[in-house]
């Protein structure tokens, strides 16, 4: 919730010392996890203090088709936001986030009429700890200059979809829980997006086949059905049937050009 100005220096202090404290805590509990590459949402966990064994955790598509997952709380009337990258362009509805807020949000308090949306946590303040010494937990802060949230994940197989709860039970400190099985030893894999490249490559090839497909059950049925045509019900088949030959003549021509050979066809 938005602070007075009168009490902001107090909120920032007690929100950073409650942050640091949490940090204190979990730190003791687990071991820091580190980004697979520039990504936060993607990060390798080691499975025992300082051994050389990590599981790779990927949250990219924590809510299934989406990066992020929301929880409307009905007796705080707000609706709270999940990411662990910043949110994809539109995940606030009508909330007027700062520009300067929107690339590096990753998590969000909404009101309940969409007129007003507060950062809670930033990408760039997310600190892991990954602890398997009962069960798989793993617990993300984030902070801002005057908000701190601790989000305690659990791991449980049967969660294909997670269950995410949130509330604020002090002012600046918010409490976000996640159960997943994202986290799960066993996680399944985030579907990989397709490049544009890719997508388009298909969509050429789909087409080309589709084309010649039709091409050739629309000749077979009108030269066979309405013209009643001899020979090979297929569209153009004398110049088909030619193309070989003269896709021979053309590698053969373009190779006595390369070779420097003197060449027998006759200019136009």
């Amino acid at each position: 919730l938005p602070t007075p100005t009168i009490m902001a220096p107090l909120k920032v202090m007690l929100a950073l010392t409650v942050a640091a404290a949490c940090l204190s805590v979990v730190a003791s509990d687990g071991w820091s996890c580190n980004p697979v590459g520039d990504k936060k949402d993607i990060q390798a966990c080691p499975l025992s203090q300082g051994g050389n064994t990590s599981q790779i955790i990927d949250l990219s598509c924590l809510g299934g088709s989406t990066s992020y997952v929301s929880y409307f709380n009905p007796s705080e009337n707000f609706t709270y936001f999940l990411a662990f990258e910043s949110f994809p362009s539109g995940a606030f509805g009508g909330c007027p986030l700062p520009n300067n807020e929107k690339s590096d949000t990753s998590a969000m308090q909404a009101s309940e009429d969409k007129k007003a949306c507060y950062q809670l946590g930033t990408v760039s303040s997310q600190q892991w700890i990954y602890d398997n010494s009962n069960g798989i937990t793993l617990q993300v802060t984030m902070t801002t200059s005057s908000r701190a949230v601790i989000v305690d994940i659990t791991c449980d197989e049967t969660a294909h979809k997670p269950t995410f709860t949130a509330q604020e039970p002090d002012s600046g400190s918010y409490e976000y829980k996640l159960t997943t099985n994202r986290i799960c030893t066993k996680a399944p894999s985030c579907p990989k997006k397709a490049g544009a490249g890719g997508s388009g490559g298909v969509i050429v090839i789909g087409i080309f086949f589709g084309g010649a497909f039709l091409y050739l059950v629309s000749g077979f049925i009108f030269l066979k059905f309405v013209k009643k045509a001899e020979g090979p019900p297929i569209f153009n088949f004398e110049m088909w049937s030619s193309m070989p030959g003269l896709i021979k003549e053309g590698f053969r021509y373009s190779f006595a050009i390369v070779r420097g050979q003197k060449s027998n066809y006759s200019p136009l």
